[in-house]
């Protein structure tokens, strides 16, 4: 009992350590779903749905899946100023924390290959924007930091493509038409490059299933939403 109640504890620190919230979810009960969660290669539609919670399911290549449930969302008034959906953070069984905005992993933390640290920009990601707009960008330029090693704050350009309509498979909803796109990311310094896709509702742009990988020479994660976050983008 003491060595579950460290695990929380530590869990709730890992939490607060990546910053303030102005809204979350009833933690207590998030982390006995996210220490009770199983992995496996499949994930049950009635698991998914007994969970009063948000989750997704997460793939690190070809690895086995896990089921991660939101711990917590974060909305900054920053994020209030600029019209940016919150922060979301996802929790495994293992203790592994993925924040996305968007759909676009932002950070990462306790991954065993590498963790993306810090990703910062001056201009919206289109992601946040809707890439299924004919005004959003299809161009954007960040920086970038990951571990292991010492990447901090490196240029990347990103450059989106928009591949067409698609049917895709997802746990709840089952078979929907969803509207794919590439995004070719450039890290010019390194000469490194790699691609990400994301597969998105057509009308409100809301990223349904991604590939992207971490960052140049680390694994690529598989997110599919299986029980979406109601509030947000």
């Amino acid at each position: 009992m003491r060595q579950l109640f460290l695990l929380i504890l530590c869990s709730l620190s890992l939490l607060f350590l990546s910053g303030c919230t102005s809204s979350g979810s009833a933690l207590s009960k998030t982390m006995r779903l996210a220490f009770l969660g199983t992995e496996n290669n499949e994930m049950s539609v009635q698991k998914i749905q007994s969970s009063p919670y948000a989750n997704i399911i997460v793939q690190e290549n070809d690895s086995a899946s896990a089921l991660l449930v939101l711990a917590w969302s974060e909305t900054t008034k920053h994020d209030k100023s600029n019209n940016s959906p919150p922060a979301l953070k996802w929790l495994s069984s293992n203790h592994e924390l993925i924040i996305t905005r968007a759909g676009r992993i932002i950070k990462t933390v306790n991954l065993g290959h590498g963790n993306i640290t810090q990703l910062r920009a001056n201009k919206p990601d289109p992601l946040t924007l809707g890439l299924q707009k004919p005004t959003t960008p299809k161009q954007w330029h960040y920086q970038l930091s990951w571990q292991p090693g010492n990447h901090h704050r490196y240029q990347a350009t990103s450059s989106f493509t928009n591949l067409g309509s698609t049917t895709l498979n997802t746990p709840l909803k089952g078979e929907q038409t969803v509207l794919a796109f590439s995004e070719s990311v450039s890290i010019p310094l390194l000469d490194e490059s790699y691609t990400n896709y994301y597969w998105l509702n057509p009308q409100s742009g809301h990223v349904v299933k991604s590939q992207q990988h971490l960052a140049p020479k680390l694994p690529m994660l598989t997110i599919t939403e299986a029980k979406p976050f109601v509030g947000g983008h």
